[in-house]
């Protein structure tokens, strides 16, 4: 027997006629329903199994078929969920893994247990409590799908016919949902973690778990779309454009490498991809020698995933990448202008060239003279504050970002890779200036979203009245923004180093508009 497997412990109902009878029936809800996340029940013998199924039965609630733990009449609603739900879904998962490889154990009253035990489970729908609901279906789904639960409906379901109903269902309504965010060209949204935020990307992983393709793979290189080892991916389903935070992308030649870099981002791909797929990926990756495949959280339009990845084991030299590996100068990509490059026409001066008519300085433009092919308005994550002394707008401060929590007002352009290196040189590619590329999302077209700012933080200091004016106009033309919301957005940024009274930064707004 395996030592500490939850599902090996006693099993008993607690009453408030017992002792600490709410500390101790959550601790054994909360471990029963850990082991069923971690699937402690792999670890069992054919024995353990049917011994544990028979238990769990004797305390089964005989009207509603679930694993009440405890049993108090002033027991709220999301209580109810941890200590009777929980527990109920964590004993159906055993069961199903004992069925699917037990069958013959299962004689006509452990059927008919198992049966009331999964058509519980759908009572209220395998939600959580509250706000909570998406994130526990979504939790509680995999659960179900790690423990063989395609299989188990192929064979029927061991005859628990209302969960089998349910869950194809479930599963079908989330393809729907899925396909009509695709023709509308928009990304699912639920409440994860208290928050509306995207939720496509754990659907679409749960439809890939279900159509045999379990694992989520982060690439950023020679098996990335159009790479040289694309065709290794052939049987693998593409999610989107993904980000990998806190590591750093190096060209090593004939393919890359990322370690880990807390500033770091790396841009790749994500995918879903079968068990044999991961394993040839193993083999191709040269895992635990040249890489390690390391599990990891990424980001996309879509939603946060973990996925495996392959981080490089040897040494790294130069300048780490800021786009996708092997980016060319034609390739697309979204700058995100936050101070003077709010105004189209300012920003227009870095791509065509001219005499920017606020501040009178010349520039050069870029290589490629082509305007943006797309603008678009934007709030980003990330400070904007005023910082440095900028010759070029009498002596005063311009904006920088800082990426800490915050919200940015931009003007987003769709230009190309080469146009923004050309734009960065412009606008002053030392530290001290504009020569960090931060990664802040992506576009509605799944490309990158990039801007720029100093490595470190600057000095604050004031802007002039020309550049002041500039930006003020820009958010009242650009953002749609009324004095007053002008006056608030900058206030801070304005302060610096001394405190600044918001009607004297509105009083100041209404002087440039």
């Amino acid at each position: 027997m395996m030592k500490n497997n939850p599902y090996t412990m006693p099993l008993r109902i607690y009453t408030p006629a017992d002792e600490d009878y709410a500390h101790a029936s959550d601790v054994m809800a909360t471990a029963l329903t850990q082991g069923g996340k971690e699937q402690a029940y792999l670890h069992l013998s054919r024995e353990e199994l049917m011994d544990f199924l028979d238990r769990a039965a004797a305390v089964q609630d005989t009207q509603t078929g679930l694993l009440k733990l405890c049993l108090d009449d002033t027991m709220p609603a999301d209580i109810r969920v941890y200590l009777w739900y929980n527990p109920t879904y964590a004993a159906a998962l055993a069961g199903i893994h004992a069925f699917l490889h037990y069958p013959e154990a299962f004689d006509e009253s452990r059927i008919k247990f198992l049966q009331t035990l999964l058509n519980s489970c759908i009572r209220r729908g395998l939600t959580g409590h509250g706000y909570d609901s998406l994130a526990h279906l979504l939790e509680n789904l995999e659960s179900f799908l790690q423990a063989g639960l395609r299989e188990f409906l192929d064979q029927g379901a061991a005859g628990a016919e209302d969960f089998r109903v349910f869950m194809l269902d479930r599963l079908q309504t989330f393809q729907q949902d899925i396909e009509n965010a695709k023709q509308n060209g928009q990304i699912l949204q639920g409440y994860m973690n208290l928050q509306m935020t995207p939720c496509q990307g754990s659907i679409e992983r749960l439809l890939a778990m279900y159509n045999g393709k379990p694992n989520t793979v982060f690439v950023y290189g020679t098996l990335m779309q159009n790479k040289s080892a694309s065709h290794m991916m052939a049987n693998a389903i593409f999610c989107d454009n993904a980000a990998l935070e806190g590591y750093a992308l190096y060209d090593l030649g004939g393919y890359p490498g990322i370690v880990p870099d807390e500033k770091g981002t790396v841009i790749g791909e994500v995918w879903f991809v079968d068990n044999e797929t991961m394993a040839r990926l193993d083999t191709y990756e040269n895992e635990g020698v040249l890489y390690r495949r390391t599990q990891v959280t990424i980001s996309s339009r879509k939603g946060t995933l973990l996925a495996n990845t392959y981080v490089y084991l040897g040494q790294v030299y130069g300048t780490p990448l800021w786009n996708k590996w092997q980016t060319s100068s034609e390739d697309p990509v979204w700058y995100a202008g936050y101070g003077s490059n709010l105004s189209p026409e300012r920003f227009q001066c870095y791509i065509q060239g001219g005499i920017c008519q606020e501040n009178g300085a010349e520039y050069p433009g870029c290589t490629d003279k082509t305007l943006w092919s797309k603008r678009v308005s934007a709030v980003v994550r990330g400070k904007m504050y005023f910082g440095n002394s900028s010759s070029k707008w009498n002596g005063g401060g311009v904006a920088f970002l800082e990426p800490v929590f915050g919200q940015t007002i931009c003007q987003l352009y769709r230009i190309t890779w080469g146009q923004f290196l050309d734009v960065r040189q412009q606008e002053g590619e030392s530290a001290n200036w504009y020569g960090r590329v931060l990664f802040l999302q992506f576009g509605e077209d799944g490309l990158p979203v990039f801007a720029l700012t100093s490595q470190k933080l600057r000095r604050p200091n004031r802007p002039s009245d020309a550049y002041l004016g500039l930006l003020v106009r820009a958010l009242k033309k650009e953002a749609g923004l009324s004095s007053q919301e002008i006056a608030r957005y900058l206030w801070k940024p304005l302060c610096c180093e001394n405190k600044l009274l918001l009607r004297d930064v509105q009083a100041k707004v209404d002087a440039l508009l």
